[in-house]
């Protein structure tokens, strides 16, 4: 039989033909498609409950809808509505009206919240750029920056395959330095260590009365009652520590001003002089040691030009006492005689020399001082033998001069 539709006729048939004319038509009873053959071609043409059934199911089989909503340059011409249902693996995005991921939009909060623009590691600082750069490495370029950089200061540097891309910092990018394992911020002009960021002023307990000694508040500079390191005026400068050589933490002012203790110089090699003074920090009661002639001074006037030292290794009235023995083997000669050498001699040979008596298995020997000069003496043991003898002891005093 056969079917008639708007003046059309179909053959109804159980099976496709098997001889195809161009042009033919027909319903298959079985498949209960209609069909027609055109241009080589049998397309199906579905009826219409069928077509129906496909228009109103949710399950779409034909993922190229979803392909060609997603073809670069397509527009939506409308909102989405998700009904409450969440998007799902979105990527970061690029540009600032791009929909993006939760993860990323909550890091961009905390940071800009903190005011810090957060970058991508760098491998290191440098000013020359590496010979075999691999695909990625990021540098930020330091002065003076040479090659391909040149030109380029605290930009940072990425190479990507075949050349160099630079990136010009913002004020507040934050970064990590792989190699030096530090934090960096850039201020605007430079970058820097994140510790060098933070303002002193928002350390906590930086209080009066403070108990942390190695701080000491601005407010607390001028008191008097031994706070470390101050002078009279409360200025803090590098004399603080004084010489390197140890000695006072803070060069007074004046001898009687506020602070830890009078400059002093303990390793020198030379005796103070007149330009040892108050341009140079010392003040009266400063103290000067002279390691190597084994002196010690005292100022007594730091007028400038003119200061006064005065020697306390050589005030009268203290007795400088050297004192040792001779053993009987050191006595020789017809009568026996022994040499006594001072390690340090005297200022001259006015001193006085006690030596003692010895009694040897009842033999008496009455040893005395011979000569003297500053630097020695000899002892005469008033005997032709020193058979029986051990040792000599011997005691040398001089008023005037310190041991």
């Amino acid at each position: 039989m056969s079917l008639t539709v708007l003046g059309l006729v179909f053959d109804e048939l159980s099976a496709d033909p098997t001889s195809l004319e161009e042009g033919m038509m027909w319903y298959n009873s079985t498949s209960k498609l209609f069909k027609i053959y055109r241009n080589g071609v049998t397309t199906s043409i579905t009826d219409a409950v069928t077509f129906a059934a496909h228009a109103t199911s949710t399950a779409n089989p034909h993922s190229t809808t979803l392909e060609q909503a997603r073809q670069a340059g397509a527009t939506l011409g409308g909102s989405v509505n998700f009904g409450g249902y969440a998007q799902t693996n979105v990527g970061a995005g690029s540009a600032g009206t791009d929909g993006t991921n939760r993860q990323w939009v909550l890091d961009q909060i905390k940071a800009y919240l903190a005011g810090l623009e957060w970058q991508e590691d760098v491998i290191n600082f440098t000013n020359t750029p590496p010979g075999s750069p691999n695909t990625g490495d990021r540098y930020v370029i330091t002065a003076t920056a040479s090659g391909d950089w040149t030109g380029k200061e605290n930009q940072i540097a990425e190479w990507n395959v075949t050349a160099w891309e630079f990136t010009v910092p913002n004020e507040g990018y934050a970064l990590r330095n792989d190699t030096e394992n530090t934090m960096m911020l850039y201020s605007g002009t430079a970058w820097g260590n994140f510790g060098n960021a933070i303002d002193h002023s928002v350390l906590l307990n930086l209080t009066v009365g403070d108990p942390h000694t190695q701080y000491q508040q601005e407010s607390e500079k001028n008191a008097n009652s031994g706070y470390c390191g101050l002078a009279a005026n409360g200025a803090i400068d590098d004399t603080r520590h004084g010489d390197r050589s140890g000695g006072s933490l803070h060069a007074l002012t004046s001898s009687s001003g506020a602070g830890f203790a009078p400059k002093t110089h303990r390793s020198a090699t030379v005796a103070p002089s007149v330009t040892d003074d108050t341009a140079h920090g010392y003040v009266a009661g400063s103290r000067w040691t002279d390691v190597t002639h084994m002196t010690d001074w005292v100022c007594i006037d730091p007028t400038t030009g003119a200061a006064v030292w005065k020697e306390t290794t050589n005030i009268a009235g203290v007795l400088n006492q050297k004192a040792g023995h001779v053993l009987a083997a050191s006595f020789a000669g017809t009568p026996k005689k022994a040499t006594v050498t001072f390690s340090s001699a005297f200022a001259d040979a006015n001193y006085a020399v006690t030596v003692s008596p010895v009694t040897v298995n009842g033999r008496a020997f009455a040893p005395f001082v011979e000569s003297q000069a500053a630097g020695s003496f000899v002892i005469a043991l008033g005997s032709n033998s020193n058979a029986d003898l051990t040792q000599v002891n011997w005691h040398a005093t001089k008023d005037g001069e310190a041991a």
